[in-house]
């Protein structure tokens, strides 16, 4: 039931038909450098488990280059690893692994009788199969008995795990473990019963990030085209920073219905993915209605051929805010489309009814990023001639230098608000650009002083300086304003 297959057959399927090439998914070459170096770089955009924060951070840390690198990795971002702490007290048990991993720390071993079932983990328990080897090795549990306590980690029962600590204790003790050895077995094992892997799982869920990172590498186009097709808006909105180098604005005389790659029918764009007319917000299921008289040879032409009943004046509106008429009606710039729309209007023989038109500027460049999700409208350089003053891109926060101060604008798409250890509230918002991103952290001061008129589908500029953390930057705000 995983979308991630979805992704993996399509990208195949779409190979085969532009290259004849026959991928096997269950013969992939495992030595793949560009893989292992969009893992070791952390560009796992789209990769089944690790393409989001603990994922991109293990993988960045850990540096792996095997398909069992990968299953310890997704096991290590496990609560069962995440949770649990070493001999010291202190450190946690992910930390030690990557530490390892990395070479900066030495492998430890909370006792010499368990060391041979550890040793492949670096001293850190990752696997309920391993659990279920320490309790045979250690406190003297049959094959059967051991068991159960795997079956108990495995249907996340804490509490019977819990209950067993008193039995544990005295067993451990009777062979031979000291106070402090007795802690660091109990720790994992109460931890592991949260949530943790079993090899097996592990190490399937790590060869699906493997092919989707291959295929991702390896043959871009029809990874994005395979990834474009399975996709919600929100997905495309997430994905845009990756995928939009590949993709081809829409087009009512080159979009199909459906996804397709232009070179595959000999067209112009080559090696381009077309953006699908279905996929248009509003657009839907008028897609074949419009797909199935092009060519238009004009904007007159398209009112005269298309079924109107089929493609009423919302959809029009939609197509025209998108940029699907730009290069049939040869648009330059975003505000001539309003041009488009007062022209439809006529032909259309509506009177003067504008209930889809924009208002201004700013409403137009909304509309066409609600259109089309894939590459925001320029807002940083409208929010630069409102204010009068200069306003980088926001992907100046992701390249910025930790501590620079920058002026940036974008789109509100996410605002996540939360409380400090302190009780005080404070917020995380997303803003978007173009074909980029970025996080911008509000403080308990600047989050009272601006919270209450940020909205997501605000466009924002915003004062502050870029901070870095766990490898990811953000802007920390000191200065917020709304572009109306």
């Amino acid at each position: 039931g995983l979308n991630t297959l979805n992704d993996i057959r399509g990208a195949i399927q779409w190979i085969a038909a532009l290259t004849g090439k026959e991928i096997d998914l269950y013969d992939l070459p495992l030595d793949d450098e560009k893989t292992w170096k969009a893992f070791h770089d952390g560009r796992n955009e789209t990769v089944f488990q690790f393409s989001k924060g603990i994922g991109v951070d293990l993988s960045r840390r850990s540096q792996p280059n095997s398909v069992d690198d990968l299953a310890q990795m997704t096991s290590a971002g496990r609560p069962g690893t995440m949770d649990a702490l070493m001999p010291d007290g202190e450190t946690l048990l992910i930390d030690q692994w990557t530490g390892v991993r990395s070479g900066t720390k030495v492998a430890e071993y909370i006792h010499p009788s368990v060391e041979h079932i550890l040793r492949e983990t670096g001293g850190v328990c990752l696997f309920q199969e391993q659990i279920s080897a320490m309790f045979q090795v250690a406190c003297g549990y049959t094959e059967e008995e051991a068991d159960e306590i795997r079956e108990i980690v495995g249907k996340k029962q804490a509490d019977k795990m819990k209950a067993l600590v008193p039995e544990i204790s005295r067993k451990l003790a009777a062979s031979g473990w000291s106070e402090t050895q007795v802690e660091p077995f109990i720790s994992p094992c109460n931890a592991a019963a949260g949530y943790s892997f079993n090899k097996s799982h592990a190490v399937s869920y790590a060869y699906l990030g493997f092919a989707c990172q291959y295929l991702k590498e390896n043959f871009p186009i029809e990874w994005w085209a395979s990834v474009l097709q399975n996709s919600k808006k929100e997905d495309l909105r997430a994905n845009s920073q990756y995928c939009a180098k590949y993709i081809s604005p829409p087009d009512v005389n080159l979009s199909e219905v459906d996804v397709f790659i232009a070179d595959k029918k000999g067209r112009s764009n080559l090696g381009r993915i077309v953006f699908p007319l279905r996929m248009l917000h509003g657009v839907g299921t008028a897609a074949q209605y419009v797909a199935e008289k092009k060519p238009y040879s004009s904007l007159a032409d398209f009112f005269e051929r298309v079924n109107r009943k089929k493609v009423n004046r919302g959809i029009v509106a939609k197509l025209i805010w998108s940029g699907a008429f730009d290069a049939l009606c040869g648009v330059q710039k975003i505000s001539d489309r309003n041009h488009i729309y007062s022209k439809y209007l006529k032909l259309y023989g509506g009177g003067e009814k504008e209930e889809f038109k924009p208002k201004n500027e700013l409403e137009l460049m909304k509309a066409q990023g609600e259109a089309f999700p894939v590459i925001e409208p320029d807002y940083a350089a409208y929010a630069a001639r409102i204010i009068g003053r200069p306003v980088s891109c926001v992907a100046t926060v992701k390249k910025g230098v930790p501590g620079r101060r920058v002026r940036v604008a974008g789109i509100v798409r996410e605002i996540f608000q939360l409380k400090t250890k302190k009780g005080d509230d404070m917020s995380f918002i997303s803003i978007a650009n173009l074909d980029a991103s970025a996080s911008i952290t509000l403080f308990p001061e600047t989050h009272s002083a601006n919270i209450d008129s940020i909205k997501e589908g605000e466009v924002i500029w915003v004062s502050g300086q870029v901070n870095e953390f766990n490898s990811r930057r953000s802007l920390i705000a000191d200065e917020i304003k709304v572009i109306e």
